[in-house]
C-alpha cells in the first residue's frame, strides 16, 4: 500500500517512484526470467540491436512475472489508487531500442481508459540513460488538453517524428531507478526515454481502472475484447499462446479469475446501453459522439 505522502504525490503529478520493492532473490528470479524468454525469442529472431523483443511474460515458463499482477504489492495499490474494481491485464518485458516518443498508454487516445503501469528495469537508469521521463500532472485531462493546444503540431504531438525529436527539450521530470525499484504512473501520462544502450532491458506490470461512466464504458468496450482475444504479434511468435494460457488459468487463481470477469462483462455491454460512439479525427485520435 502507498503512505498517504505517496498517495498524494501520485494523484498531483501521475507517477510515484517505489523504492527497494523487490529483495535481492526477487531480482535474481527477473533476471533468471527474462533471460529465458530472450533466449526464447532468439531462437526465432537474433536480438541485434536494431529491432525491439517484446515478451509475454504471463506463461508457466515464467511464473515468477505470470505471478506478479497477483502479488499485493502491485494489485493493493492499484486498488487503493482506482477502485476495488481494477483488473490487470499484462505482464510483459522489453529488450528496447533507442528512444521512445513523448506518448499516453491509456490505448484509448481520449483519456477515458485509464489506469496504472508499474515499470521497471534490470540495470539502473536515470533521464540520460533510458530512465522514464515524465510532463507531471500530464495525466489529467484538462492539463493533457492544454499541453496538446499549445503544441504546435496540435493533435499530433503525440505521434509525429518531432515527439521523437524533442524528447530532450521538453520540461520534463527525470526519473532516476535501479533493478529493486518500481515506477508507478497513470496510464495516461505523457512520458518518454532519452539515451541508454540499444538493448534496455525493462519490463512492466498493468491494471485498468473499472469504467464507471458512459464514456468510460464506451471506451473500455473497444479496448478489452484485445486483451480476451489476444491478436497475434507480427514478427514476434514467441508470443503466441502466452496470454491464452493466462487466460485459461489453470492455477486456478480467484484473483485472476475476478479480472478475467471484469473483462468479459465489459466487453458484452453495447453502445445502445452507453449511448456513445467512438469518433476517429485525421490523426487517429478517438473523441466521444452521442450514438
Amino acid at each position: 500500500m502507498l503512505t498517504q505522502e505517496q498517495e498524494n504525490h501520485f494523484n498531483t503529478f501521475g507517477f510515484v517512484i517505489l523504492r527497494d520493492i523487490f529483495t535481492p532473490d526477487d531480482v535474481k528470479t527477473i533476471r533468471a526470467e527474462f533471460d529465458h524468454a530472450s533466449a526464447l525469442a532468439n531462437a526465432f529472431k537474433p536480438f541485434d540491436g536494431t529491432e525491439m523483443h517484446y515478451f509475454r511474460m504471463m506463461g508457466p515458463e515464467t511464473p515468477f512475472y505470470t505471478s506478479l499482477p497477483e502479488d499485493a504489492r502491485f494489485y493493493e495499490v492499484a486498488e487503493q489508487l482506482y477502485g476495488a474494481r481494477t483488473f490487470a491485464f499484462e505482464s510483459n518485458g522489453y529488450r528496447y531500442v533507442g528512444n521512445t516518443k513523448w506518448h499516453y498508454n491509456d490505448g484509448s487516445s481520449n483519456y477515458h481508459g485509464y489506469g496504472i503501469k508499474f515499470q521497471f528495469g534490470l540495470h539502473p537508469v536515470d533521464g540520460n540513460t533510458g530512465g522514464l521521463r515524465f510532463i507531471p500532472g500530464s495525466h489529467k485531462p484538462a492539463y493533457q488538453d492544454r499541453l496538446v493546444e499549445v503544441s504546435p503540431l496540435g493533435r499530433r504531438f503525440y505521434d509525429t517524428q518531432q515527439a521523437w525529436d524533442e524528447i530532450d527539450r521538453v520540461p520534463c521530470y527525470a526519473a532516476e531507478y535501479g533493478p529493486r525499484d518500481v515506477v508507478a504512473f497513470d496510464l495516461r501520462i505523457f512520458h518518454g526515454t532519452w539515451g541508454g544502450s540499444n538493448d534496455r532491458q525493462m519490463s512492466c506490470v498493468s491494471f485498468f481502472h473499472y469504467p464507471e461512466t458512459p464514456e468510460e464504458m464506451e471506451t473500455m468496450r473497444h479496448i478489452t475484447p484485445g486483451y480476451l482475444n489476444p491478436r497475434r504479434l507480427p514478427g514476434m511468435p514467441w508470443n503466441d499462446g502466452i496470454r491464452e494460457q493466462w487466460l485459461a488459468n489453470a492455477e486456478g487463481s480467484a484473483k485472476r479469475q475476478t479480472w478475467i470477469g471484469s473483462m468479459e462483462e465489459i466487453s458484452r455491454i453495447t453502445q445502445a446501453q452507453t449511448g456513445l460512439r467512438l469518433v476517429e479525427d485525421d490523426y487517429h485520435m478517438t473523441t466521444l459522439a452521442p450514438a
